[in-house]
């Protein structure tokens, strides 16, 4: 949306997907899935829904996408064989990064949204074992992703820009997961990110802002407020 308002947001509710127009309070259901991503225009919702095999009982996360104006769905169909979610529109709209399986290791996908084309982004990361929650940065020109020991900010190419040790960044106490989502701030100084609660742990959710230049730590979400999924504007 321009000027950086938002006007609809996508969320799940049971097994469907709605969208709520936050000017005018309308919400609205729209289809079975889950994942749901807004394009930047406000457009077009990408959604993951399930499959499994009649015969083989193999089981198949697709990504779909729908256009909100005529209601017609569409797939990639080279995608179709591999478990695919948790897709994100890169800022400027044209691509679409995403979590595929391959050879067993969880890794980024991203697709040219005009032409369908794809490729594996993370092939040749040195990674523990996969990589997981990819976030855009404001140029949309790199992804960020990490394998819960390292951080990396990738290009279009599959190169690495930056790698950076989690634990340098997240402190000792705090528990993340493969949902764990890094941000960077479009001058590359700031991560944004979030911590989660371990079993059996009184800890909350929490935001964090770490600095990369100072090296210091801070927590921005407020004390009893249980904080996830953070965003830049």
């Amino acid at each position: 949306a321009p000027n950086n308002q938002i006007s609809k947001v996508a969320f799940t509710r049971g097994e469907y997907i709605f969208v709520k127009d936050i000017k005018t309070g309308v919400e609205k259901r729209l289809v079975k899935g889950s994942y749901p991503a807004l394009s930047p225009d406000g457009r077009t919702l990408a959604f993951s829904v399930d499959n499994v095999n009649a015969t083989t009982k193999d089981m198949s996360r697709e990504i779909k996408f729908l256009d909100l104006s005529t209601g017609k769905v569409s797939g990639v169909s080279s995608l179709e064989k591999y478990l695919c979610y948790g897709g994100v529109w890169s800022p400027d709209g044209g691509k679409f990064a995403f979590s595929i399986l391959v050879d067993k290791q969880w890794e980024v996908g991203v697709l040219d949204v005009q032409t369908q084309n794809w490729q594996v982004l993370t092939k040749q990361l040195s990674k523990s074992l996969g990589v997981y929650s990819s976030t855009w940065t404001p140029d949309s020109k790199t992804v960020v992703c990490h394998d819960l020991d390292k951080i990396f900010q990738v290009d279009l190419k599959g190169n690495i820009v930056k790698t950076i040790v989690t634990s340098e960044v997240v402190d000792d106490i705090s528990f993340i997961s493969s949902a764990t989502t890094f941000l960077l701030s479009s001058d590359g100084r700031y991560l944004l990110f979030d911590t989660e609660t371990q079993a059996g742990e009184s800890r909350i959710p929490m935001l964090w802002l770490y600095d990369l230049q100072l090296k210091k730590r801070t927590r921005i979400s407020p004390a009893r407020l249980l904080s996830s999924s953070p965003q830049w504007l």
